[in-house]
């Protein structure tokens, strides 16, 4: 039976979460990616292996009205600087559908800018060839 020391695992452990972006000398770094929602729960369609069918009619109603109190490109923009260094990339998804956000291709290109990584999640509906 193989034994591990104690500063075997911690080297193990520390290794492991190095990777993950949450430590790094024994200080929190933050996370490799954050998720975005930039449409709170806005969508185009009614899937049904969507979490969203799920719902009752007044229940959708309330979900399908759009946030007043949504980020502003500015605050995103903002928010791709201040992230922490470790972080890699922004998963661009949520309750609704990213596309249907007026600023959607300025939040983009600013995950870029900031020498970010972008993963879009979407249904496809407003996808163009340019």
């Amino acid at each position: 039976m193989r034994t591990l020391t104690f500063n075997k695992l911690k080297r193990r452990l520390t290794d492991r979460f190095l990777g993950e972006g949450k430590i790094l000398d024994k200080i929190l770094v933050g996370p490799r990616e954050v998720r975005i929602n930039p449409m709170s729960f806005v969508c185009n369609h009614d899937c049904i292996m969507c979490w969203r069918a799920r719902l009752s009619v007044k229940e959708r109603k309330a979900y399908a009205r759009k946030d007043k109190n949504s980020i502003s490109l500015n605050d995103y923009k903002r928010l791709f600087k201040q992230l922490p260094f470790k972080t890699r990339s922004i998963d661009v998804t949520g309750g609704g559908e990213p596309l249907l956000h007026p600023q959607i291709l300025s939040i983009l290109e600013s995950i870029k800018e900031n020498g970010l990584h972008g993963h879009l999640m979407t249904n496809g509906a407003f996808l163009t060839p340019k």
